[in-house]
């Protein structure tokens, strides 16, 4: 297996906004609890703009989830990037960063209007220095995102020894990351096989569950970036793959919803893939490679994607 330096870049993406709640003191609040024992916060704003904002930002953490490798020996916000997606992935979110800055912009056009009707529902509630003004607002939405490598400083730098001693914890946390790669992509198909399973079987009383169109398109999604995320060469993982993606060759969601042997044929096969993974593969389990972050105070917030 090639060095998984040599198949990927590091890739830290970071995105910022503004938090829309802010703590209260209890005291103000009553209850019939002892104060200390209650944690009280208000919404600032009530805007669906700012909400729309919320939203992209989601996506934009799918988007990158979903072509990316998780990189938990650095720090949540790094993933590792494919090098067969950098071009990709580097133009997709250009095209999200313009996006967002005109969901940000339809956001700060409106933001005196909601700071008012925020006036008049909070009453006393009200501080105008949760409140910055329009510019300070708009410096802290951020999205930016870099590429970075991972190497050792050459043995002429380091003396035989050091050298010698880093060369082996950079190994071992690159074994260790190979693993947490492997566990990861495992555990996503696992899941997505799990859904598969469960929204195609009969209801109880016989009667079909619902599922939505993306019960298909994550798959699809998964099977089009496995062969380039694959970077630790997992053929067992590969090949249960290639088996689910056969199954669903040609299936549409409408065509599971409407077409009886369909459905039983794809939900018995995703069963039986279910299995063996059970069988034959290890699913460990495997840190969340990325975290949501919280959003709590309106000044600047930082938090890695």
């Amino acid at each position: 297996m090639e060095d998984i330096n040599h198949q990927s870049v590091l890739l830290v993406v970071k995105l910022s906004r503004p938090g829309n709640r802010r703590k209260v003191n209890p005291g103000l609040v009553q209850v019939d609890a002892d104060s200390e024992a209650i944690h009280v916060a208000k919404d600032l704003l009530d805007s669906e703009e700012l909400q729309a904002v919320q939203r992209f930002d989601g996506s934009i953490r799918r988007y990158v989830y979903a072509r990316c490798l998780p990189c938990s020996v650095l720090k949540d916000g790094i993933f590792r990037l494919p090098n067969s997606l950098i071009d990709e992935v580097d133009g997709h979110l250009g095209a999200l960063a313009t996006g967002r800055v005109e969901l940000v912009g339809a956001f700060l056009s409106v933001y005196p209007e909601r700071v008012e009707a925020a006036r008049a529902r909070l009453r006393g509630l009200f501080d105008q220095g949760d409140y910055p003004d329009t510019e300070m607002l708009r410096a802290a939405f951020g999205f930016e995102w870099k590429y970075v490598t991972f190497d050792l400083p050459s043995a002429g730098v380091l003396s035989s020894a050091v050298y010698r001693r880093e060369q082996e914890k950079a190994n071992a946390a690159i074994q260790s990351e190979v693993e947490e790669i492997r566990m990861a992509l495992r555990k996503s198909f696992a899941e997505l096989i799990d859904h598969a399973t469960a929204r195609l079987a009969p209801a109880p009383g016989g009667k079909k569950m619902v599922f939505r169109d993306s019960l298909i398109q994550n798959l699809e999604e998964f099977f089009g970036y496995f062969a380039q995320r694959n970077i630790v060469g997992d053929s067992d993982l590969a090949s249960l793959v290639d088996r689910a993606r056969a199954v669903l060759q040609g299936v549409t969601p409408e065509d599971l919803r409407t077409n009886d042997f369909v459905r039983n044929r794809v939900q018995a096969a995703m069963q039986e893939i279910k299995q063996a993974m059970s069988d034959n593969l290890m699913l460990a389990p495997s840190r969340r490679f990325f975290v949501e972050p919280a959003i709590t105070a309106p000044a600047p917030e930082a938090a890695h994607a």
